[in-house]
Order: C-alpha cells, then structure tokens, then sequence
C-alpha cells in the first residue's frame, strides 16, 4: 500500500492524474514572463516592466517547490531502467540548479529594487539561463513520460460516471414499461 501523503502528492486520489505536470506550469510560466519582460524593459527603461519581471522571477520560486515537492513523489514511478533513472536525475538535476539561479537572482532583484537601484544586466542574464533550462529540463520531463512511460498508466479506465437521476416523466414511464412486460 503506498502512503497516503505520496499518494496525494502524485495527484491520483485527487485529480485523477498526476499533479506534477499542473505545478509546473506556474515556475515555467512565470520564470519565461520574467525573462521577457526583461527583454521588453532593456529597450523601453519601464520600471513598472522592470518590476513585473522582478514579481514574476519570486512568484515563480513559490510554484517550483510546488513542482519539486510533487516531481520527488512522481520519482518513484520512473521505470527502473538505467537510461529512464538517468534521465529522471538530470531532469532533477537541472531544476534544482534552476532553482538555484532563480533564488539568486530575486535575492538581487528585491535587494537592488529595495535600495531604489535598477535591476542592471545580471539579474536579465540569470533569468535568460534560467529560461533555457527549464526548456531543456521540461523537455526531459516530456522524454520520461512519451519515451519511458512513466506515470503513464495504459490499463487504466475512465472512471465510470454516475447515472443522472430520472426526471419524474423518465421514471413513471419507465414504470409503466416494467408494469407493461411483467
């Protein structure tokens, strides 16, 4: 029997499939909307863009320990093969250092934006690396999931959906029907 929290945090009790795949989408989405509007604010000088991406690089460091805290409970269903445990550790591996670079970088960001200092060329850097990564690493997470089937459950069934209840109409005639052949 696996244990109750893993379960949970693999999403299967709750949502009917893996939750790790929706987390991820909040560190990705954020993390890209910082790297952009970094773009956007080295040529328009916009403190409120320069802002926005600084907001975007923290909130996406709240929905990456979301990700790491489902994708560790999603590690126990990689195949047991080499190449499949390979590509699972290097996948983590990249996030964690993804991680690593975002943590930086708002550490940068909020402590410049808090001494009233523009944000400057290596937090934009950070965030571009940051963004390439998390391309490369997303792309792994694809690799285990089509080319090594993990979390992929091919026996598995819809579940079965519950009947509408009969209006009052469906049910009398329904009676009369049964009354009719018995």
């Amino acid at each position: 029997m696996e244990n109750r929290l893993e379960e949970v945090l693999r999403g299967d009790s709750w949502s009917g499939h893996p939750a790790h795949p929706a987390f991820v989408s909040l560190p990705i989405g954020m993390w890209c909307l910082g790297a952009t509007l970094d773009f956007i604010s080295l040529f328009t000088k916009n403190k409120c863009i320069q802002e926005a991406a600084d907001d975007a690089v923290t909130a996406g460091l709240v929905g990456a320990a979301m990700s790491a805290v489902t994708g560790l409970a999603e590690y126990g269903r990689v195949p047991r093969d080499e190449d499949a445990k390979r590509t699972a550790m290097t996948h983590a591996a990249i996030n964690v250092s993804s991680v690593a670079l975002s943590s930086i970088n708002a550490i940068i960001r909020n402590g410049r934006r808090g001494a009233g200092r523009p944000g400057g060329m290596f937090p934009k850097l950070l965030s571009w690396t940051t963004m390439g990564l998390i391309t490369y690493s997303g792309w792994l997470g694809r690799n285990l999931v089509f080319n090594h089937g993990t979390a992929v459950d091919t026996g598995r069934r819809a579940r079965p959906q519950r009947e509408a209840r009969p209006s009052k109409e469906e049910a009398e005639k329904r009676e009369q029907r049964v009354r009719v052949h018995a």
